[in-house]
């Protein structure tokens, strides 16, 4: 394999296009210099924090007992060639501490995305816990913004935020969105071994998706925008699937459907121009 591209499976037709470079070995930096646009719509809610635990791999702490679940719209992704894709993503604010390691990250125990290509990248590659999902797109009309996500033709959860309507809480969410003392992402891989008895890991370990991006020598990243913060109020409405409406992924939504929201803290849309590749992703010791 050649160093500088990037691989996975299907390996043997060569390095292939991902967020770290495209498919000629191009930082996408380079490529696109204003970075991908996203739009977050983002609902935060307080739940049990016995029922968050239960999910949490060892060496996890909760900060809060707070659920960030959040539908964002990706658009001109340099490694896609201009295009855009839609994921949605369930976040739990903690502490890891590992025999080396002490991070704050956001653990993302599951996202959902829209395109296959991209769920693979990002499983391989970078260790997110990604699934498929029909992702229906927030939508944003007269100050109303809806969203939902399907899978197997099942509708398992609708997003629903006001813009005329103030935060539960304006004063938690924007201590949680803008100034948590976080540094990235926290995400548990695990790739199973192939054969009996089916419950050996070819890997296991937790990666760190650092916010700070590393930045070419030179590079001036100093147009980019300031990122833009809308707070409202926001619901979530799911639905309960048996395992025949949704069966390779039922597991994970009534686990979604049994947490409790105790309170609202309230919603915001965050719009971002970024151009973190994720090349510096490491795991966690």
């Amino acid at each position: 394999m050649e160093p500088g591209r990037f691989y996975v499976m299907p390996v043997v037709f060569g390095p292939t296009s991902t967020p770290r470079a495209a498919i000629t070995g191009e930082r996408c930096c380079y490529i696109n210099p204003m970075g991908t646009l996203y739009n977050h719509y983002r609902v935060v809610f307080e739940t049990d924090p016995k029922q968050l635990e239960q999910i949490l791999p060892e060496g996890f702490e909760l900060i809060d007992p707070y659920v960030f679940f959040t539908f964002s719209s990706l658009r001109n992704c340099a490694f896609l060639a201009g295009r855009g894709y839609e994921l949605v993503s369930v976040e739990i604010p903690t502490v890891y501490q590992g025999k080396e390691d002490k991070v704050r990250g956001l653990f993302e125990p599951v996202l959902w995305e829209d395109h296959g290509d991209n769920c693979n990248i990002g499983r391989e590659q970078s260790g997110f816990s990604k699934v498929f999902g029909d992702i229906k797109a927030a939508d944003e009309k007269d100050g109303k913004v809806r969203g939902s996500v399907s899978t197997w033709g099942f509708k398992f959860v609708d997003l629903f935020m006001d813009f005329d309507q103030p935060p539960e809480d304006l004063d938690e969410m924007k201590r949680i969105t803008q100034n948590y003392g976080l540094e990235g992402r926290l995400h548990y891989k695990y790739i199973p071994r192939t054969g009996n008895p089916w419950l050996e890991a070819d890997c296991e370990y937790i990666v760190l998706a650092p916010y700070q991006w590393e930045k070419p020598e030179g590079f001036d990243d100093s147009r980019l925008p300031t990122p833009s913060y809308r707070y409202c109020k926001g619901e979530l409405k799911w639905y309960w699937p048996e395992w025949r409406d949704t069966p390779t992924q039922s597991h994970i939504i009534q686990y979604m459907c049994n947490l409790q929201i105790k309170r609202y803290v309230g919603s915001c849309k965050i719009t971002i121009n970024s151009l973190q590749d994720l090349r510096n992703s490491r795991i966690l010791k």
